[in-house]
């Protein structure tokens, strides 16, 4: 069996970067993929999208300054003595990603530079790149689950649900091109977290309604961190939406969850803190970072949970089922006070009362939910329209400048980027919005992010996510996006998200052509 090489990967995202055909790129992609050896497919299509590791395996860790002169070492004395395979590129860094303790660092460096020793200029450059998240090579996950979909033979929407349940694009390689019963692997089962249904956005109710038809049902949406709580027997983990185990920060949500009256169950919820009234975003966040004094934090910090939906239930899962229906057998487990605040809407009127009770009551506005649509693992869908009382977007920082005056010791002026097709597009700088905690905490963060050091500003790896609020979307030719955010400013920095959560391209282009259309009705 043949072994696939680092260098056969390089050449074919360079022939997908070659072309514009979304058609061409996925067609490239997926005759790669049915060329791969079964037992190297998982480690392959991660590659294919500059991944380097398992999604569970968290990040190598190595700095800037560590991979900076890694590079400029491995570039003079190359050897190219052993041409580079697929296999050994995964197991050098989950090796790296292994090593802790004394020295570190230099053992993490050591090992890559074993590795890089052996790389020609083109493998270096792409493996830097997958480390400091700058592949560009105008190939997203998306694509990927449509390559796999189409070598395979498969609907995209059955392959797209997979990653979803598998969270891992080379699982889900592995489950659909590997052949045998890996394909039964894709099971929805409590205690494998998995990627949750999101929604769309929308500057008003009269927008929403215009996607999801009446009767519908309206929830309250609130200022917290979404969770899935897994059930099983006597066992009760609760999870983040990017998979982490925050079980051990929420000792008091485990004890609310045991008056759910079922065996196994996975259930959708949000978890805010609140006294007698919604406390801000970051009091919720620092109960779930904090790893001592969890029960002193408790004291200080009460949270509360609110249930959404049912994705399974008693061995069965729920996801097929319509939302009503879903949410029937939800109301058949839970408590009413574990329940979000809920109500069947027949007209705008209905939806724009339950808003102002929404954010009377302190909380950000509402979801507006079809009763038909099933739950949509990893999509963002028009059957769940969020809105708010003002209309924010998450970005992720990719570079930041220095400040002036009491700020010279801050990076204060974020280069804000959406995602694109090919990686991340600016659409904005902002340096509002943003306490003096926060400038330290954002300036922590993003020196560990440097990629490249300009003196004045820095680029980053894309990996810090802010929410931004903003006075509305512009054309502008500033930006490649052809869009530009004007008075942007930072509303709380997203560390329960990923870069893979930020808002998309597309999804801003369509939030600009909303208010165009809101600007319009105001002028009748």
């Amino acid at each position: 069996m043949r072994s696939v090489m680092l260098s056969e990967v390089v050449s074919v995202l360079s022939r997908i970067r070659a072309t514009a055909s979304k058609n061409e790129k996925i067609f490239i992609a997926a005759d790669f993929l049915a060329s791969v050896p079964r037992d190297q497919l998982a480690d392959t299509a991660r590659l294919m999208i500059g991944q380097l590791l398992p999604s569970d395996f968290g990040s190598p860790g190595i700095g800037f300054a560590d991979l900076k002169a890694v590079r400029d070492i491995t570039l003079q004395k190359s050897l190219f003595s052993e041409r580079l395979t697929v296999a050994r590129v995964a197991e050098a860094f989950k090796t790296i990603s292994s090593i802790s303790g004394r020295k570190a660092r230099q053992r993490k460096a050591s090992v890559l530079r074993g590795l890089l020793i052996d790389a020609t200029r083109e493998e270096i450059e792409f493996l830097l790149g997958c480390m400091t998240g700058d592949v560009r090579a105008g190939f997203s996950e998306g694509l990927l689950i449509e390559a796999i979909a189409k070598a395979s033979g498969r609907e995209a929407s059955a392959v797209r649900e997979m990653f979803g349940i598998l969270t891992d694009v080379g699982r889900v390689a592995d489950a659909v091109l590997g052949g045998g019963d890996k394909g039964r692997a894709a099971v929805l089962e409590p205690m494998r977290p998995v990627k949750l249904m999101l929604a769309e956005p929308s500057m008003n109710i009269r927008q929403a309604l215009a996607s999801v038809s009446l009767p519908a049902a309206v929830e309250y949406k609130l200022d917290g961190i979404r969770v899935q709580i897994h059930i099983s027997r006597d066992q009760i983990r609760i999870f983040s939406r990017r998979q982490t185990d925050v079980t051990d920060a929420l000792p008091e949500i485990v004890e609310a969850v045991r008056a759910v009256s079922v065996s196994s169950a996975i259930l959708d919820g949000e978890v805010i803190a609140f006294t007698d009234k919604p406390l801000p975003f970051q009091e919720v966040m620092r109960r779930v970072t904090r790893e001592k004094d969890v029960m002193g934090e408790a004291e200080r910090t009460p949270v509360r949970l609110f249930l959404f939906d049912v994705l399974y239930l008693d061995g069965e899962p729920l996801i097929d089922l319509a939302y009503e229906e879903r949410i029937e057998r939800l109301k058949r487990i839970a408590p009413a006070e574990l329940l979000v605040p809920r109500k069947i809407i027949a007209s705008e009127a209905d939806a724009e009362r339950f808003l102002e009770k929404s954010l009377s009551e302190g909380h950000e506005g509402v979801l507006i939910k079809s009763l038909k649509g099933i739950y949509q693992l990893d999509r963002r869908s028009a059957d769940w329209i969020k809105v708010k009382e003002h209309i924010t977007i998450d970005a992720v920082v990719i570079g930041a400048e220095w400040g002036h005056g009491r700020r010279s010791n801050w990076l204060s002026n974020y280069h804000l980027g959406v995602k694109s097709r090919d990686g991340f597009v600016m659409v904005g700088k902002t340096f509002k919005g943003v306490s003096d905690a926060e400038l330290k905490r954002l300036t922590d963060l993003l020196l560990m992010e440097v990629e490249e050091d300009h003196g004045s500003w820095v680029k980053v790896r894309p990996n810090i996510v802010l929410e931004i609020a903003f006075n509305e979307i512009q054309r502008s030719p500033k930006y490649p996006s052809g869009m530009a955010l004007r008075f942007a400013r930072v509303v709380r920095i997203r560390e329960d998200k990923s870069a893979d959560d930020v808002t998309t391209e597309e999804e801003l282009r369509r939030i600009m052509q909303q208010q165009f259309l809101s600007k319009a009705e105001r002028m009748k």
